[in-house]
């Protein structure tokens, strides 16, 4: 820590004193809502203490959205054991076709349009500036569509692993981790 400290002329007293002489790695479990009639993402981080009187972990995270016109960052302050933060979804809301829920397998497509929400994926810190452990809860088809598209190996080792999570429930999900994993362009 001298070392650093003399080289860089930073201050380690911060760092250390969390890192080295406290809870150490945080663990955070995050989740997110989507409000239609505002179009608005919440997300809801919460800390995981390894003890009641732990030091809570403090800064900022970036959270990436991967939204049906582009890729934006945010910066979610996190200083309680649980933060919440709202952001405009910049995408609209579409109407998903008749036709394509019907060939997606949905029953009742003929009756019902179903409202498609404007994002592709999330991720949490996704620069990996932080030392944490991080559970991150979406949709399964938002892990399919960051296993397929983020070309980043980390993003898809974090999809592949949550969609084991989900491919205890659900036929649909392992069937399509076998094709992505088996397709050499996506990998």
């Amino acid at each position: 820590m001298k070392r650093i400290k003399k080289s860089y002329a930073a201050d380690t007293k911060t760092f250390s004193d969390y890192w080295i002489y406290s809870t150490g790695v945080p663990r955070i479990e995050a989740s997110f809502t989507y409000d239609m009639a505002r179009s608005v993402v919440d997300i809801k981080v919460k800390q995981i203490l390894p003890y009641p009187d732990a030091k809570r972990f403090s800064g900022s995270i970036t959270v990436r959205v991967h939204e049906n016109e582009g890729t934006y960052d945010y910066l979610i302050p996190i200083e309680k054991e649980e933060d919440h933060c709202e952001f405009a979804c910049k995408s609209k809301a579409r109407k998903k076709q008749k036709k394509k829920m019907a060939e997606e397998g949905h029953q009742n497509a003929d009756t019902k349009t179903r409202i498609e929400i404007p994002l592709k994926w999330i991720r949490l810190d996704p620069e990996l500036e932080w030392v944490r452990v991080l559970k991150f809860s979406q949709k399964a088809s938002m892990w399919t569509n960051q296993l397929e598209k983020d070309r980043d190996v980390v993003a898809q080792l974090d999809a592949i692993e949550a969609m084991v999570n989900f491919s205890t429930k659900n036929d649909m999900a392992i069937a399509k981790l076998a094709s992505i994993v088996g397709d050499k362009y996506v990998l």
